[in-house]
């Protein structure tokens, strides 16, 4: 197919400026439409020799999408690829220049996902994630999940040689979410139907064409876990934000 030429051309590309010669490229795999990106997601074993004739098999990642798609959404790719670009290799740069003097250097960089990053409470991305999979019975142990989210970031705050008592204490959390799930609320009430939906039935993220018409005009096969799932968030808001 043209489009995994042109994927196995960009991996090629991409690690012959790292100084690698390809040796063998395998596309293992890829995302599919029910896995909910925007973009699509490729996965290849890459067979590969250095300057030294020493061979490695590298693990890639690829995320490409179409034409249409990226230029509608230019700020999202700019943002993400400026990480890529320019601060993942100053902190290659950073760890290399100091990480044998100094123990406390980080030695290791996870990318999780830059484009739609910004500063802002951390509830925008908890409330989402908790209004968009939790179950009725999950919500009712709501203070426990926010006790174990906020106990983990704690021990990372420490970590960073901040006092999360001052910085961010557990009343500023309860506070926050009060404040700021809101937003998580309407999107998740809006779009429900979407990750309770069958595999075979989930939208095309990447089909700009009629897309919000056609994510509205869904039809809802497993009504009964859908009110189920949307009484329990209404109510669930309501009654942690408004009492």
């Amino acid at each position: 197919m043209e489009v995994d030429l042109q994927i196995k051309k960009y991996i090629e590309r991409a690690l012959e400026e790292q100084s690698f010669r390809i040796c063998e490229i395998t596309l293992t795999g890829s995302s599919e439409i029910s896995d909910g990106y925007a973009s699509n997601i490729t996965f290849a074993t890459v067979l590969a020799a250095t300057n030294e004739n020493i061979t490695k098999t590298i693990e890639v990642v690829v995320k490409s999408s179409k034409k249409d798609f990226v230029q509608t959404n230019r700020n999202v790719y700019e943002r993400e690829t400026y990480f890529y670009k320019t601060i993942l290799p100053e902190f290659t740069r950073f760890q290399k220049q100091n990480n044998d003097t100094d123990r406390k250097i980080p030695s290791k960089v996870a990318i999780i996902d830059w484009q739609a990053s910004r500063l802002h409470s951390p509830v925008l991305d908890l409330s989402f994630f908790i209004y968009s999979t939790c179950s009725e019975e999950q919500l009712r142990h709501f203070d426990e999940l926010l006790d174990t989210y906020h106990t983990s970031f704690s021990m990372f705050l420490r970590e960073l040689g901040c006092d999360p008592e001052k910085l961010f204490p557990y009343s500023a959390l309860v506070r926050h979410w009060q404040k700021y799930s809101l937003q998580a609320f309407l999107l998740v009430t809006s779009f429900l139907h979407i990750p309770i939906c069958e595999k075979e039935e989930a939208p095309e993220l990447e089909t700009l064409d009629g897309f919000c018409e056609n994510i509205m005009n869904m039809k809802i096969t497993n009504e009964v876990e859908y009110r189920k799932r949307l009484i329990a968030i209404i109510s669930h808001y309501y009654n942690y934000t408004w009492t």
